[in-house]
């Protein structure tokens, strides 16, 4: 049975490559500092997301801490929960400004339009439009088209969006400080996104 080694930093213990004997020469094993390690800690330095590192005192291997595990597990989960939150806001919103049920769009040069729309009405030199085209699916045959906006419902509009990406980001907030409260890796990794 081969033997396999755990290459490493000699001042922060930082696992640097793995060589087993069987495939690397004597000379390749030598020229690095090494400890060697067992096929089982092996293929959990492999099957582990968080690096082991090695004591560089005492020359053993060292798992990483539930402390570093659970950090490591809290900052996966928050970047996934901020972009879910992302693709929740660009997604679009519905909103009744027109009558009846229109999905607006909130990418970020949707975004900035409605502000451009907004504030074009609220600019009274030349005199504001009576209208304003803007972009909206017909919720009952998801046709897109720029349908026309009079300045009250451009407002609206404009308060709904507001009011819509206010809730998707309270509810990344919150799920965020549930991410932050838990103890365990696993505890953390079942909070996923949901909205509303």
């Amino acid at each position: 049975m081969s033997q396999k080694y755990a290459a490493f930093d000699g001042t922060s213990g930082q696992i640097l490559a793995f060589f087993d004997d069987s495939i690397n020469s004597p000379e390749q094993i030598a020229s690095q500092k090494t400890i060697p390690i067992t096929d089982d800690q092996w293929q959990a330095c492999i099957d582990s997301p968080i690096p082991y590192t090695v004591d560089v005192v005492n020359l053993v291997l060292v798992a990483p801490t539930d402390a570093v595990v659970l950090a490591a597990a809290q900052a996966a989960q928050t970047g996934q929960l901020t972009s879910a939150c992302a693709v929740q806001i660009q997604s679009g919103f519905q909103s009744s400004a027109l009558g009846a049920a229109y999905l607006y769009p909130l990418d970020l040069t949707s975004q900035s339009n409605m502000q451009a729309a907004v504030i074009r009405f609220g600019i009274t030199t030349p005199t504001p439009p009576a209208t304003i085209n803007f972009m909206c699916a017909d919720m009952a045959t998801m046709t897109w088209q720029r349908r026309a906006h009079t300045s009250a419902q451009i407002m609206q509009v404009a308060l709904e969006a507001m009011g819509y990406i206010e809730a998707v980001l309270a509810k990344k907030d919150t799920l965020t400080a549930q991410v932050a409260a838990q103890t365990t890796a696993a505890a953390v990794q079942g909070i996923a996104w949901t909205f509303p």
